[in-house]
């Protein structure tokens, strides 16, 4: 957030083959979920590695919760409380193909008092098209200046592990995934998060949320945060805070956060910024775009010239029909004419 004054189908890098379950495996796995929703718990348990926490897979049993009809629950970490996601599944008909997958994270300045609940209704929304949405909930920091559970590196590697849980994910859900198809969104602070998630390959050994175990590498990124030392400069509010630091005292921290400093050039990804934006400069996309397009990424540039911050999360608005049509045509669906802009968007294409 940069302002103090109110605060084609890309194959997949390492392409993981979609999970085609039985019709009793799914049965019998809903079965068990169910049980674990009225109370019964799970073992599980995970291992750590030199750097990003990584997942056993052979030794934790992923069950999941029914927090509402059409949305199972499941826990990618054990470490907290807030190491789980919601996956909304498509409704109103029976799928015997996999359907694709959007990763959604969650905006709010990184922090703990925002949660997965705020993209609820746009994950409920691109469900009716077809696709199923796993929206991530990770570890925030606290209010400005003071400690909390996220903050680096932990916030950055629950959103590795959400991404890396991704095949199990699959295994576990009561429709079938096709894992060719994904791609991953967010707003604000969850643009930053999902942008990064596509430039994990680009970080060095070592780093927090290096050598990923699967990859995702589309993203629409809405309103979001790309270049974090940027941001500092431009009196954000936030970062300071997340970082642990400013940019001469934890550089390498900036670096490592900032999908512009970090391109991974098999990604395809879309950016979209409001000129209207109080609370994030559109500069950071425009940045961003300059930097990734120097290094040959594959970009697209949206500057919408009637958006402000929060227009991206009004499921009924222009901003986001226009953001949709992309999200979706980045897994293969083409919901909308893609060269049909809404007239009271305001848009100016830049490719």
């Amino acid at each position: 957030m940069s302002r103090s004054t109110s605060p084609d189908m890309n194959s997949i890098g390492k392409r993981t083959k979609a999970v085609s379950k039985c019709h009793t495996r799914r049965v019998a796995y809903c079965a068990v979920a169910v049980l674990t929703s009225l109370g019964l718990a799970a073992c599980s348990g995970f291992t750590y590695g030199s750097d990003t926490p990584r997942i056993d897979d052979e030794s934790i049993e992923q069950t999941a919760q029914f927090p509402r009809d059409g949305i199972m629950r499941f826990h990618y970490a054990t470490e907290h409380e807030r190491q789980y996601g919601d996956l909304f599944l498509p409704r109103g008909q029976r799928y015997s193909e996999p359907v694709p997958l959007v990763v959604m994270i969650h905006g709010g300045g990184w922090m703990e008092k925002s949660d997965a609940a705020s993209t609820n209704d746009l994950a409920e929304n691109l469900t009716t098209y077809g696709v199923a949405v796993w929206n991530i909930e990770y570890r925030g920091i606290g209010k400005e200046g003071q400690p909390g559970p996220g903050g680096w590196p932990r916030t950055y590697e629950d959103v590795a592990q959400a991404v890396d849980f991704i095949p199990t994910l699959a295994e576990r859900s009561a429709v079938p995934l096709d894992l060719t198809r994904v791609t991953v969104t967010g707003l604000s602070a969850g643009g930053n998060l999902s942008a990064w998630s596509c430039s994990r390959p680009a970080l060095p050994n070592g780093a927090p949320g290096s050598n990923p175990r699967f990859e995702v590498n589309r993203c629409v990124g809405l309103a979001g945060v790309y270049d974090l030392k940027l941001a500092y400069e431009q009196h954000d509010r936030y970062v300071k805070t997340l970082l642990g630091g400013t940019p001469d005292e934890v550089p390498d921290r900036y670096r490592l956060s900032s999908p512009a400093e970090n391109i991974n050039k098999d990604a395809t990804i879309v950016v979209f910024a409001g000129r209207n934006d109080e609370v994030v400069n559109y500069d950071e996309a425009t940045s961003f775009v300059k930097e990734a397009r120097a290094a040959g990424l594959k970009i697209e540039e949206h500057i919408l010239n009637n958006a402000s911050h929060v227009s991206w999360a009004k499921v009924t608005g222009a901003q986001w029909k226009l953001a949709r049509t992309h999200i979706l045509a980045q897994v293969g669906i083409k919901a909308e004419n893609l060269s049909s802009v809404p007239e009271d968007t305001g848009v100016r294409i830049s490719r």
